[in-house]
């Protein structure tokens, strides 16, 4: 596999791990405070987060000879893994350790670390072209936790080859901020015009929203709940009692089974753009 230098000021190497200095214009979700299970399994077993996973794959060809995929922000490595599953080679860069640790150690239990790199590294200090050209990059649910995220987009533009394609989510519509976005530590959420705009050097822009209608109600509902009780989101709840875990599962997934009907429409909880360079 071929993997470029990388560059990355403030840092030690170990074991192909890149130990980056945090930019502070980065925010860090709450949910690196918890136990690793417990970020494996709200990142790796999520029906929303599996759901965005199999949408923006919907735009990708698998039958690409020597295919590459470049997941910035790739958390605990659900994208990546998947990517590696069909056939592609994959660079995985995320500024958090807990995250980069633990998608090397599910790398190595399905077999797949010859064909997988990940990194520790800060987005926003990246040099361009410094991990290669890809056919695919990712942004899933990133961008709203950098200050500077037009920066990490023009990144993706120049890492990817002539044709290739930015698959990139985000959370929608400031007047949807949730609980859950202050528990994830959300610098923003974005409008379909401004992420329009952040993409302006884009030949070709697909873009649209899904999480609608029950996603977004159920996140409604959630929201005004914890906050009539005062309460914290508490993500090991849904994830470490079996029963609980595979309740919302079941209903997750048919939540977003239901939603799927009308994707790409405005009003979700989530922004989808595919942008071709």
């Amino acid at each position: 596999m071929e993997l470029n230098t990388v560059n990355i000021a403030s840092r030690t190497c170990t074991r192909g791990l890149i130990r980056a200095k945090i930019s502070p214009y980065m925010s860090k979700m709450k949910l690196y405070g918890e136990k690793s299970d417990v970020v494996y399994l709200t990142q790796n077993k999520d029906p929303f987060f599996a759901y965005l996973t199999r949408k923006v794959f919907e735009e990708v060809d698998w039958s690409k000879k020597n295919g590459r995929l470049l997941d910035l922000g790739c958390g605990s490595g659900r994208l990546a893994l998947a990517a590696v599953r069909n056939g592609f080679e994959v660079v995985g860069v995320d500024y958090v350790a807990k995250a980069i640790n633990i998608a090397n150690d599910e790398a190595k239990r399905l077999g797949l670390t010859d064909r997988v790199r990940f990194m520790q590294g800060d987005l926003t200090a990246v040099e361009s072209g410094q991990f290669g050209k890809f056919d695919y990059v990712v942004l899933m649910e990133v961008i709203e936790h950098i200050d500077d995220y037009q920066k990490v987009i023009d990144f993706a533009w120049g890492s990817l080859k002539p044709g290739g394609k930015l698959l990139l989510t985000t959370p929608n519509d400031p007047a949807y901020w949730t609980i859950l976005d202050d528990y994830a530590r959300h610098i923003r959420r974005f409008t379909i015009p401004q992420v329009k705009i952040a993409l302006k050097k884009f030949s070709k822009v697909k873009i649209g929203t899904f999480g609608y209608p029950l996603h977004r109600l159920a996140e409604l509902i959630y929201n005004l709940l914890m906050q009539s009780r005062n309460l914290k989101h508490k993500p090991k709840l849904f994830r470490l009692n079996p029963f609980v875990s595979a309740l919302y599962y079941a209903i997750g997934s048919f939540v977003m089974a239901i939603d799927d009907l009308f994707a790409w429409r405005d009003g979700g909880t989530t922004i989808i753009a595919i942008a071709a360079k």
